[in-house]
């Protein structure tokens, strides 16, 4: 189907049965895979198994106290701390990936050192979406979007430490990109379009998001037995409305700065009524 890359995240995959057979079937067949892990599991054989990835990211979101509350966890912190300091030194592609909150904004910097420290060679900072446990938690409420855009950009531009990615996008850029998707989706390559191409822990298909509503795919049998491509020439319609729909609501933003990915999620529930009530993975 033209995918190069598999990316693993959970939950914890590490604690998947079949965790080592993917990654090595994965890499087999030549694609790159990359893993996020909360990092608790920091034994040596642990590490061993994350180290046959190309590129492993640990999950950090924030100082000690702040991250093992989130974590609901006492520990938390220094375990992953560990399996960052292991995996550097075993020269692997490692970073530091931060869910961040409205109360978690001012220990950017903070993470930023502590990336730089370790040896991380990328930190990701991730806005936290607004349902599940983070809809009814005042402390996981949503950051300033614009701000956190500025800042992660400002610690980008040092140079000497950890390369800086923020998973937000300016709305004109993004107004543009939809424009010129919708004209690709007519005829566009799958790989190209629908990426990512998401497999949950039942083998259920989902464009884009575990979270993406009425937009179900079939399951992975439909990838063995040839059956998905048809599939996805059937959905190319629905994916074009969604798509204008994101950009209606990203025009209707007050923010120069959207989460992509919690957009699509939105509109997807509104257009199909499902409530916002769902748990986010990993969280």
């Amino acid at each position: 189907y033209g995918y190069s890359q598999l990316n693993l995240s959970g939950g914890e995959p590490t604690l998947h049965a079949g965790f080592d057979k993917i990654v090595s079937t994965a890499i087999d067949l030549g694609m790159r895979v990359s893993v996020i892990t909360n990092g608790w599991r920091s034994s040596l054989a642990t590490i061993d198994r994350l180290s046959r990835c190309h590129t492993v990211a640990v999950s950090i979101d924030g100082p000690r106290t702040v991250h093992d509350h989130l974590r609901q966890r006492q520990g938390s912190f220094d375990a992953a701390l560990r399996t960052v300091a292991e995996l550097a030194a075993r020269d692997q592609s490692v970073g530091i990936v931060s869910c961040v909150t409205e109360s978690t904004m001012d220990f950017i910097p903070e993470l930023w050192e502590l990336a730089a420290s370790l040896g991380a060679a990328l930190l990701q900072f991730r806005p936290i979406a607004p349902v599940g446990r983070a809809a009814e938690n005042d402390s996981l409420r949503l950051p300033l979007l614009d701000r956190l855009a500025v800042v992660a950009a400002a610690l980008g531009s040092i140079g000497d430490g950890p390369r800086v990615q923020c998973d937000l996008i300016g709305t004109q850029r993004l107004l543009r990109g939809i424009t010129s998707l919708v004209e690709e989706f007519q005829i566009g390559e799958m790989a190209q379009l629908l990426s990512p191409l998401v497999i949950d822990e039942h083998g259920s298909l989902r464009p884009y998001s575990y979270n993406l509503r009425g937009h179900d795919l079939g399951t992975i049998d439909a990838l063995r037995d040839g059956s998905f491509r048809p599939t996805f020439e059937r959905w190319r319609s629905a994916a074009i409305e969604l798509h204008e729909r994101t950009a209606a609501a990203t025009r209707a933003s007050d923010s120069n700065f959207v989460d992509w990915f919690e957009l699509l999620v939105r509109v997807s529930q509104r257009s199909s009524g499902t409530p916002v009530s769902v748990q986010m993975p990993g969280l």
